[in-house]
């Protein structure tokens, strides 16, 4: 059954790949689309975090203007 629009997206997308029959049933033991999910979050978090300049250097542009 397909997932209904979400918050964030607005839209149902779908993500498709080539993959084996061994390969698609360790997706499936993973938890799938749920598991899916929680990996590409934790990544982009982990994105996010690594573009955020820390305190420190905030503090030093702000003081120095830079």
């Amino acid at each position: 059954m397909p997932r209904g629009k979400s918050d964030i997206t607005g839209v149902n997308i779908q993500i498709y790949a080539r993959v084996t029959a061994g390969q698609r049933e360790m997706f499936h033991q993973l938890g799938g689309a749920k598991w899916l999910r929680k990996q590409l979050t934790a990544e982009l978090e982990r994105r996010w975090q690594a573009e955020q300049p820390s305190l420190g250097k905030k503090i030093i542009s702000r003081v120095f203007g830079r």
